[in-house]
């Protein structure tokens, strides 16, 4: 088993990627940073990743910036997202049962 720390988030937009890994501080903070990297094929068909873009990618960059900065941001803390999943349920549990 690999201890290669993997990321918490990942999304993809054509070739280009981001991911958002999670950094413990020495207070036990947790602290995200944030990555990107653009995957293409070489003429053996042979894959690689460059952090060089071209001026399409720029959409797709900004897309997935805003992506990683919603995760980040909206995520909170783990109680907090416990808590935030448990009200979206109980919501919708009882939406559904108003339907009947």
């Amino acid at each position: 088993m690999s201890d290669k720390p993997v990321p918490v988030f990942t999304e993809r937009a054509k070739g280009v990627k981001v991911a958002v890994w999670a950094n413990q501080s020495g207070e036990g903070r947790t602290t995200h940073s944030i990555s990107f990297v653009r995957s293409y094929k070489d003429d053996d068909g042979q894959w690689h990743e460059s952090n060089s873009y071209f001026p399409d990618d720029l959409p797709r960059l900004e897309l997935l910036l805003k992506k990683a900065y919603e995760f980040t941001q909206c995520r909170g803390t783990d109680k907090q997202q416990e808590s935030f999943t448990e009200k979206v349920e109980g919501e919708a549990g009882r939406k559904k049962g108003a339907a009947r």
